[in-house]
């Protein structure tokens, strides 16, 4: 049964051009500038996608953080990260089982890509109104 939905996923599977919110992020240093990547992470078990967020930090000491976020219109359809925007859907990546155990892993098509890019908003937080400065990170789909 598996194999038919995603034999039928695969049908619908096109290409055109969108813009997914994924997520915010306030930047530890102003002064640097910011890195950011984007993955796909899966539980193959529950059939569910998300997004992996990861702010490098160009610091020794310390380690980057990484975010899941839930995407809308992402989900795991067979052995394929399937992204549904606008009653399409467009292939992000597919599942390898890598190393002796077999550990399942989300490699990216090239279909959709993970964009960064910075933003300065004004935020007002009862009593003054300040300039912050913003990561804003989408997914961009070919």
């Amino acid at each position: 049964m598996k194999t038919l939905i995603a034999a039928l996923a695969f049908v619908s599977l096109s290409s055109f051009a969108a813009s997914v919110p994924v997520m915010t992020l306030s930047p530890r240093s102003l002064t640097r500038s910011f890195d950011v990547k984007g993955s796909f992470g899966i539980n193959e078990k529950l059939g569910r996608a998300w997004a992996e967020v990861t702010e490098v930090n160009h610091d020794v000491d310390s380690m980057d953080d990484v975010y899941r976020e839930q995407v809308k219109g992402l989900s795991l359809v067979g052995d394929t990260v399937v992204l549904e925007v606008e009653g399409q859907n467009v292939e992000c990546a597919k599942v390898r089982h890598v190393g002796i155990f077999h550990y399942p892993v989300a490699r990216a098509t090239g279909n959709c890509k993970f964009l960064a890019t910075e933003k300065i908003v004004m935020e007002d937080d009862g009593f003054e109104i300040h300039k912050r400065r913003k990561i804003v990170v989408t997914l961009e789909t070919k």
